[in-house]
């Protein structure tokens, strides 16, 4: 007889279950796959940088529609003032930080960009580049042609700007009378700079007919925003009595505030006229100094880039 074959019963298979003393084995999965990311997920991950770069540089308004916003609540509240300082810088750093605004790094194109689309900010800071003689793009033409679109649009440091490149005829052809009256318009606006300038022209009689009543005035508008230019042009009118009453007692107060900004005429102003005075005199001067110092602060006008008279000093 043939015996019946036996069946088949399929046994679960035995887990091996690793001895405490022995390592586990793991596939070098980790490593596998840093050395296929780069080909597999190259591509994806440089697309989503782009996109997101992309979004980044086009969507400046929300941060200074935020920074518009806080600088008007404050502004309503009357926590700030058109004099102060701060919310300028705020807002320049917001224009930085957007992209709107070059920050002495970027690239021309950008800033051209923005000034073509009308924005008077980045009309300046290319007038500053292109007047600056130490760069490689200096162009006073170009510069000037900046300059006069911001100005036609009502910018005061526009026409100050434009200006000082008239009076000089750096890139355009030079003219006192109109020099004088883009000076008057900034001036006019409360440009502290301007209302120095003016002031010398109304002195010297450039582009205007001389007149010293005008010119001190003008010099000590000027100079009560800390311009120490304007102060000691101030303490020259009051030494001489040119244009207002004659008094050494404010000339040296004057010639001392300019002296402390660091203006040399002032200095040898100061010290011909302390030979003419008593010590009584001296020291009441002292004193009218002291008041308008602690009045005006000791610092004058404040801005977030150079002016344009630095710039085109560098010519050296």
């Amino acid at each position: 007889a043939v015996a019946a074959p036996r069946p088949v019963v399929s046994e679960p298979p035995v887990r091996a279950t690793p001895k405490p003393d022995e390592p586990l084995i793991f596939l070098p999965v980790a490593p596998m796959l840093a050395a296929t990311a780069p080909t597999v997920l190259g591509p994806i991950a440089t697309e989503r940088r782009e996109r997101i770069r992309a979004k980044s540089q086009a969507r400046p308004a929300p941060v200074l529609l935020i920074g518009a916003t806080v600088f008007a609540l404050l502004f309503g509240l009357g926590l700030v003032s058109s004099k102060v300082d701060l919310p300028s810088d705020i807002f320049q750093s917001l224009l930085r930080y957007s992209g709107i605004v070059d920050d002495g790094s970027g690239s021309l194109a950008r800033l051209e960009k923005f000034a073509l689309n009308g924005d008077a900010d980045a009309q300046i800071q290319l007038g500053l580049k292109l007047a600056d003689p130490r760069a490689p793009e200096h162009d006073d033409a170009r510069a000037a042609g900046w300059f006069r679109m911001a100005a036609n649009g009502g910018s005061p440091e526009a026409q100050y700007d434009l200006a000082v490149m008239t009076e000089r005829g750096l890139g355009i052809k030079p003219d006192d009378v109109e020099a004088a009256i883009l000076y008057m318009n900034a001036a006019a606006s409360g440009f502290p700079m301007a209302e120095y300038r003016i002031g010398a022209a109304y002195e010297n009689g450039r582009g205007v007919s001389r007149s010293s009543p005008d010119a001190a005035s003008w010099y000590e508008r000027a100079a009560r925003q800390g311009v120490r230019e304007a102060q000691s042009g101030l303490a020259r009118l009051y030494a001489a009595g040119n244009g207002v009453a004659a008094d050494i007692g404010l000339a040296y107060a004057w010639g001392e505030l300019a002296e402390r900004g660091g203006d040399h005429d002032a200095a040898t102003l100061r010290a011909t006229l302390a030979i003419r005075m008593t010590p009584e005199q001296v020291t009441a001067a002292r004193k009218q100094a002291e008041a308008l110092f602690a009045e005006i602060g000791r610092a004058g006008p404040v801005s977030t880039r150079p002016t344009i008279d630095q710039v085109i000093d560098r010519r050296g």
